[in-house]
């Protein structure tokens, strides 16, 4: 992950999500983090790559970890969450997610749009997920290269168009073809086998609408 790249552009970042998403991405959000809501109910829960905190302030648990390697991203989420969720607890903590150390189990890792960005899949998830509590969840929302027709025309989307939006509104090109890369690296296939190694079972597995993203739902036994 290019943390100098998010650091860039951290205080456009929501703007530039929605728009390269066509407000795709809020809406993903506002469902995963439903659904993160209803897993967690008032437990402990950590959001990794939690960029500028909206999946924490939609969940808004009693107790929230947010990890994000970016301290700019950090700073612009406490600010956000101060304001919108006072009486809850979070906790910041700059790290990467294959690094991050937590000083107590937790009910549910809540990952939307972060595993593509793990410097390595399998190390980033099997740390994080040496804090769940038996029973606890790890969920999963991403976009992953898919070998069909639609996999395609986003990867193309993302490789040729996202770089030109990203030009426009951050004056970076070239940074955000490599996002695309990231996509193009991922499956949904080694996902589920990275969660699996370390143990967890994969209790739930769906496509997103419009399905170029998939939903990944894994429990601790």
């Amino acid at each position: 992950m290019d943390v100098e790249l998010y650091n860039r552009f951290a205080h456009r970042y929501d703007l530039v999500t929605t728009i390269a998403s066509f407000g795709i991405e809020p809406i993903w959000r506002l469902h995963f983090s439903q659904r993160a809501k209803q897993l967690c109910q008032q437990g402990t829960i950590v959001d990794v790559a939690s960029a500028t905190g909206e999946v924490a302030k939609l969940v808004c648990c009693s107790k929230t970890y947010l990890i994000d390697p970016s301290s700019i991203m950090m700073e612009i989420a406490r600010k956000k969450l101060e304001k919108k969720c006072p009486h809850h607890k979070f906790f910041y903590l700059t790290k990467r997610a294959e690094e991050v150390e937590i000083s107590e189990s937790v009910d549910l890792i809540s990952a939307f749009m972060a595993v593509r960005n793990f410097d390595n899949l399998e190390r980033g998830i099997a740390n994080l997920a040496r804090y769940l509590k038996k029973g606890g969840y790890f969920y999963i929302v991403e976009i992953v290269n898919q070998p069909n027709l639609l996999g395609k025309l986003t990867l193309w989307y993302l490789k040729k168009i996202v770089p030109k939006i990203g030009k426009v509104l951050t004056g970076m090109e070239r940074e955000f073809y490599l996002l695309g890369e990231s996509v193009e690296h991922i499956s949904a296939q080694k996902i589920v086998e990275s969660l699996e190694r370390v143990g967890l079972e994969v209790v739930e597995k769906g496509k997103m609408f419009p399905p170029i993203g998939i939903s990944i739902l894994a429990r601790r036994r």
